[in-house]
């Protein structure tokens, strides 16, 4: 393509301009990567085109979601890989080895990866945004428009197989840093609605020495996969993890069909990316589900976006306003800011609310009973 000149030295610099036009092109290289399995089969050891291609043939025969490659196109693909510092190239032979970021965010082996997310972002999110401006002219989820399916399929399309579910959680697992926002040390029983696999209460149990039990509850299928998979909290013995888990337990439970089911008069009850899923008649249910769980004096923690710091009078956040788009493509819900989130607690009888900026995917806000 070839770039416009400028007629006059009045005309902005097109820069900006061009990083965001081609900037899907960059998205797209980081998940095809991920999707065909190379940052796995290069983690093991640095290797040439030719054994690439061989190992991801083997695995294409192991793992159905894993296509083989002709090696010609993935040579291009791996080009782009390593222009885009995801991958280094050297060596009389031309091995390729992981750059110390890709080994620890683009491996599935990896305690803090984001390969799970990336998978989700792949199959579901990439091909979501590609019908935003469907999602703006009605104002619902562009599924059908983009997918072929309903919107309301959502987490039926991500609990579709094992693999798929699997693929989701480990996503949603790289984010459970919003419990030192707050001091938490008075909290003795906590049950996280919607908890997934456990990543906060696995981790509240290890920051909270006086946290007695701990329930993470959730969907049956999403119940059984997080026992089996995510029980285990890495960089930590197998004595101190037996000793975690005898204070966490997971439960299967629908929150809005069987609240009862929820255990109740707890310090503290977590909603980990929950609220932004879902309309204002759903979120209304959800605060009287935490207000209903809660002793008196026990505080609800909620891990969103905040769209914009009125913490400290800043600008927008601009992760948390495509963060928004996001689910108004996915879910038909939204981000909000510390001002909305405060409304909506106290229209649910919450008061002392507060909200902290940390600087990762998912600030922290928290309201008492």
């Amino acid at each position: 393509m070839s770039i416009p000149v400028a007629a006059s030295s009045d005309v902005p610099d097109p820069s900006n301009i061009l990083e965001l036009l081609n900037g899907f092109r960059r998205s797209a290289v980081l998940l095809s990567a991920v999707r065909l399995g190379i940052f796995d089969a290069i983690a093991s050891s640095p290797c040439n085109l030719s054994q690439l291609a061989l190992r991801l043939q083997l695995a294409s025969k192991a793992t159905p979601d894993t296509d083989a490659v002709d090696v010609d196109s993935l040579s291009r693909l791996l080009s782009a890989c390593t222009s885009l510092n995801l991958l280094s190239n050297s060596g009389s032979e031309g091995n390729y080895s992981l750059s110390p970021a890709s080994a620890a965010f683009l491996t599935s082996s990896s305690p803090c990866s984001l390969a799970g997310y990336a998978l989700h972002s792949a199959n579901v999110v990439y091909p979501l945004f590609g019908g935003l401006h469907h999602s703006v002219q009605s104002g619902q989820p562009c599924w059908q428009e983009q997918l072929g399916r309903s919107g309301s399929e959502l987490f039926a399309h991500v609990y579709r197989t094992p693999e798929a579910l699997l693929s989701f959680m480990t996503g949603m697992h790289s984010f459970a840093q919003l419990l030192q926002s707050f001091d938490l040390s008075w909290v003795r029983t906590a049950v996280d609605i919607g908890g997934a696999t456990g990543a906060v209460m696995l981790a509240a149990a290890r920051l909270l020495p006086g946290l007695q039990s701990a329930f993470v509850v959730d969907l049956e299928p999403v119940v059984q996969a997080g026992r089996s998979h995510f029980s285990k909290p890495p960089f930590v013995s197998e004595v101190e993890a037996s000793a975690l888990l005898s204070r966490v337990h997971w439960l299967a439970a629908d929150m809005f069909l069987q609240p009862d089911r929820i255990p109740g008069g707890v310090d503290l009850v977590v909603m980990t990316r929950i609220l932004h899923d879902w309309d204002p008649p759903r979120v209304t249910q959800l605060m009287k589900l935490a207000w209903d769980k809660l002793r008196p004096g026990g505080a609800l923690l909620l891990g969103e976006m905040l769209l914009k710091d009125d913490i400290h009078n800043a600008a927008t956040n601009p992760a948390a306003v495509l963060q928004d788009l996001n689910m108004l493509v996915q879910t038909g819900g939204r981000e909000r800011d510390l001002a909305e989130y405060t409304q909506l607690l106290y229209d649910a009888e919450f008061n002392l609310v507060r909200g902290r900026i940390t600087g990762s995917y998912l600030d922290a806000i928290i309201a008492v009973k």
